[in-house]
Protein backbone atom coordinates (compact mmCIF):
# COMPACT_ATOMS: atom_id res chain seq x y z
CA UNK A 1 0.00 0.00 0.00
CA UNK A 2 2.95 2.47 0.46
CA UNK A 3 4.13 1.96 -2.51
CA UNK A 4 1.02 2.42 -4.15
CA UNK A 5 0.70 5.95 -2.18
CA UNK A 6 4.63 7.09 -3.12
CA UNK A 7 3.95 6.01 -6.51
CA UNK A 8 0.74 8.52 -6.65
CA UNK A 9 2.49 11.02 -5.09
CA UNK A 10 5.38 10.97 -7.71
CA UNK A 11 2.80 10.41 -10.07
CA UNK A 12 0.67 13.57 -9.23
CA UNK A 13 4.29 15.63 -8.51
CA UNK A 14 5.51 15.01 -12.24
CA UNK A 15 1.89 16.08 -13.40
CA UNK A 16 1.97 19.01 -11.63
CA UNK A 17 5.03 19.80 -12.80
CA UNK A 18 4.59 18.98 -16.39
CA UNK A 19 1.20 21.48 -15.57
CA UNK A 20 3.57 23.92 -14.85
CA UNK A 21 5.97 24.29 -16.89
CA UNK A 22 3.02 24.30 -19.74
CA UNK A 23 1.24 26.85 -18.07
CA UNK A 24 4.91 29.13 -18.07
CA UNK A 25 5.00 28.41 -21.54
CA UNK A 26 1.66 29.48 -22.36
CA UNK A 27 1.77 32.51 -20.66
CA UNK A 28 5.00 33.54 -22.26
CA UNK A 29 2.98 32.78 -25.70
CA UNK A 30 -0.02 34.83 -24.54
CA UNK A 31 2.19 37.61 -23.84
CA UNK A 32 4.43 37.17 -26.80
CA UNK A 33 0.74 37.82 -29.27
CA UNK A 34 -0.20 40.05 -26.86
CA UNK A 35 2.58 42.15 -27.98
CA UNK A 36 2.51 41.74 -31.55
CA UNK A 37 -1.50 42.74 -31.62
CA UNK A 38 -0.78 45.76 -29.52
CA UNK A 39 2.08 46.59 -32.70
CA UNK A 40 -0.56 45.37 -35.23
CA UNK A 41 -3.31 47.80 -33.68
CA UNK A 42 -1.12 50.56 -33.95
CA UNK A 43 -0.06 49.84 -37.33
CA UNK A 44 -3.81 49.90 -38.07
CA UNK A 45 -4.77 52.76 -36.40
CA UNK A 46 -1.73 54.38 -38.27
CA UNK A 47 -3.21 52.92 -41.81
CA UNK A 48 -6.91 53.83 -40.31
CA UNK A 49 -5.37 58.06 -40.03
CA UNK A 50 -3.63 57.62 -43.24
CA UNK A 51 -6.45 56.09 -44.92
CA UNK A 52 -8.69 59.56 -43.79
CA UNK A 53 -6.35 61.99 -44.90
CA UNK A 54 -6.06 60.63 -48.97
CA UNK A 55 -9.79 60.82 -48.23
CA UNK A 56 -9.93 64.56 -47.27
CA UNK A 57 -7.07 64.75 -50.42
CA UNK A 58 -9.80 63.50 -53.23
CA UNK A 59 -12.69 65.15 -51.83
CA UNK A 60 -10.72 68.44 -52.28
CA UNK A 61 -9.70 67.18 -55.77
CA UNK A 62 -13.08 65.93 -56.45
CA UNK A 63 -15.05 69.03 -55.78
CA UNK A 64 -12.52 71.60 -57.35
CA UNK A 65 -12.96 69.39 -60.57
CA UNK A 66 -16.70 69.96 -60.09
CA UNK A 67 -15.74 74.04 -59.85
CA UNK A 68 -13.32 74.24 -62.95
CA UNK A 69 -16.17 72.82 -64.90
CA UNK A 70 -18.47 75.60 -64.35
CA UNK A 71 -18.18 77.64 -67.39
CA UNK A 72 -20.19 80.59 -66.67
CA UNK A 73 -18.06 81.59 -63.92
CA UNK A 74 -15.75 84.22 -64.02
CA UNK A 75 -11.80 83.12 -63.48
CA UNK A 76 -11.49 85.03 -59.92
CA UNK A 77 -14.55 83.58 -58.55
CA UNK A 78 -13.33 80.08 -59.46
CA UNK A 79 -9.99 80.57 -57.69
CA UNK A 80 -12.18 81.66 -54.65
CA UNK A 81 -14.07 78.76 -54.83
CA UNK A 82 -10.90 76.60 -54.85
CA UNK A 83 -8.62 78.29 -52.82
CA UNK A 84 -11.79 77.53 -50.18
CA UNK A 85 -11.08 73.78 -51.13
CA UNK A 86 -7.54 73.66 -50.21
CA UNK A 87 -7.52 73.93 -46.37
CA UNK A 88 -10.05 71.05 -45.37
CA UNK A 89 -8.07 69.15 -47.32
CA UNK A 90 -4.63 69.75 -45.37
CA UNK A 91 -3.73 67.22 -41.94
CA UNK A 92 -4.48 70.27 -39.85
CA UNK A 93 -6.87 72.38 -42.03
CA UNK A 94 -8.24 75.11 -38.52
CA UNK A 95 -4.75 76.56 -39.28
CA UNK A 96 -4.14 76.27 -42.81
CA UNK A 97 -4.72 79.20 -45.54
CA UNK A 98 -4.14 79.36 -49.06
CA UNK A 99 -3.19 81.53 -51.73
CA UNK A 100 -3.70 81.50 -55.65
CA UNK A 101 -1.85 83.67 -57.53
CA UNK A 102 -2.60 83.34 -61.49
CA UNK A 103 -1.19 86.47 -63.51
CA UNK A 104 -2.25 89.36 -61.82
CA UNK A 105 -5.41 87.45 -60.36
CA UNK A 106 -4.40 86.99 -56.31
CA UNK A 107 -7.37 85.01 -54.48
CA UNK A 108 -6.56 83.90 -50.67
CA UNK A 109 -8.57 82.43 -47.81
CA UNK A 110 -9.86 85.06 -45.05
CA UNK A 111 -7.48 84.82 -42.66
CA UNK A 112 -3.91 84.69 -45.12
CA UNK A 113 -1.10 86.40 -43.83
CA UNK A 114 0.53 87.93 -46.41
CA UNK A 115 4.36 86.94 -46.10
CA UNK A 116 6.78 90.26 -45.15
CA UNK A 117 8.88 91.49 -48.44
Amino acid sequence: MAVLISSLNSSRRSALATIRRDRERLEELVAARTADLGRTNQQLQQLVHDMGERVKELMALHAISEILEDRTASRADLLARVVRELPPAWQYPEVTEARIIVGSLEVCTERFDQPHR
